[in-house]
């Protein structure tokens, strides 16, 4: 049986997404992102440990995926049942992403996604829940069809509030 090493990736790094490849996310988070002509970034979906991506789940282009942090990656194949089921997660996803995006302010679109993090990428430690979210206040404003001023400053009104720690 042949075994194929893992590879890492560093913050800010493509994963290469030629014809066909697949990975599966060991550590680390990843954001699938394409642009307009005027490079306008729109994210298409965020995964984490567990999760499989790459090009063929996806028919737009451009379509990239950008690590967030430190990623480490398997390079997979995958056939019949793991690949629908795969398919079926990515679409699952895409259709939370679009419903926060469809809410009309900008308030309840940054609540949504906080709260979509959470359920999947946070920890549950009694009435907290404590997430290692490596994005920047740009990335989620792309997130949210919002601006970094904006996210920042209702970030800051959610710190104030008690209600988001952020660091």
């Amino acid at each position: 049986r042949l075994r194929i090493e893992n590879t890492c990736f560093k913050r800010h790094t493509l994963l290469s997404t030629h014809e066909g490849q697949l990975w599966r996310i060991h550590c680390g988070m990843v954001r699938a992102i394409t642009w307009d002509d005027q490079g306008q970034i729109a994210p298409l979906g965020f995964w984490g440990k567990g999760s499989i991506i790459g090009s063929q789940l996806n028919p737009i282009t451009p379509y990239e995926f950008e690590c967030l942090n430190s990623v480490e990656v398997e390079p997979l194949v995958l056939e019949g049942q793991i690949f629908t089921q795969t398919l079926l997660t990515h679409i699952h996803q895409s259709g939370e992403l679009m419903r926060i995006l469809h809410c009309r302010r900008v308030e309840v679109r940054l609540l949504q996604l906080i709260d979509w993090f959470a359920q999947n990428f946070g920890t549950r430690s009694r009435d907290l829940i404590y997430m290692e979210l490596p994005l920047t206040h740009q990335q989620i404003a792309e997130s949210i069809s919002s601006t970094r001023v904006t996210v920042t400053r209702l970030i800051r009104q959610l710190e104030l509030a008690k209600t988001l720690q952020w660091s």
